[in-house]
């Protein structure tokens, strides 16, 4: 999308200066050479288990934990742990009631179910926070449960940021400042971050690069939705 690595004669679609598109090696671009990339990748993808069971996966890749015996929900929006237990419930699990933790200001919830746990470790959620990845069953699902997964996942690990007048952004050196809307998603798992920016294209959805950003936590990787059109069709 935003970055490749190739060989020096790897060979690129590039646009002339006579409006035709012809093919470069890599070691022939210049700056300024308008280069050919992906806006949609069309994927047919297999039915699986269901867009609840795919969202009810999202958000527990971005805020859940994967226990020995059980798996439990964190958040500080108690309305959102709300929403996701009553999914459980729908999905026929047992979820514990929601409780305010002693030790952080937020809320949680556990689902203590061995056979469930073993079906999760199976589909690699049990992964530390740096190594998450979007189960491969989820990339080759339908995109009605693809959609499904990302909203699970952004709901856990995502924001919507509001422009403000003292919050101007520049896209580029040669552009203005803009007060622009947009959806950042961030996470410690770079990997995570390169499928979850993939499977948006799935959607004609396009990001901005990674980006390496430190904060409180440590090192965390985000990728931002910007483009009007984008924005749209993630809403």
């Amino acid at each position: 999308t935003r970055e490749i690595i190739t060989t020096p004669t790897h060979r690129f679609f590039v646009l002339s200066e006579d409006g035709k598109i012809v093919e470069k090696f890599a070691k022939d671009l210049k700056c300024n050479d308008y280069v050919a990339g992906i806006k949609e990748w069309k994927v047919e993808g297999r039915y699986w288990k269901g867009k609840e069971w795919c969202e009810f996966l999202g958000y527990l890749t971005g805020d859940g934990a994967v226990g020995k015996r059980s798996i439990s929900f964190w958040d500080s929006d108690k309305r959102l742990l709300e929403y996701y237990r009553n999914l459980a419930i729908s999905l026929r699990f047992n979820p514990k009631e929601i409780k305010k933790s002693k030790r952080k200001n937020c809320y949680y919830f556990r689902i203590n179910d061995v056979l469930l746990v073993k079906s999760l470790t199976s589909l690699g959620l049990k992964a530390k926070s740096r190594e998450k990845r979007i189960p491969k069953k989820v990339l080759n699902a339908t995109n009605e449960e693809l959609a499904a997964f990302l909203r699970g996942i952004f709901d856990a690990e995502a924001c919507v940021y509001f422009g403000k007048g003292k919050n101007k952004m520049k896209m580029r050196k040669t552009d203005k400042d803009y007060n622009l809307h947009h959806i950042i998603f961030s996470s410690s798992s770079k990997r995570l971050v390169e499928e979850v920016k993939f499977a948006l294209l799935r959607f004609g959805i396009e990001t901005t690069r990674i980006k390496e950003v430190k904060n409180r936590f440590g090192v965390v990787y985000e990728i931002r939705i910007i483009e009007c059109e984008s924005i749209k069709r993630f809403k």
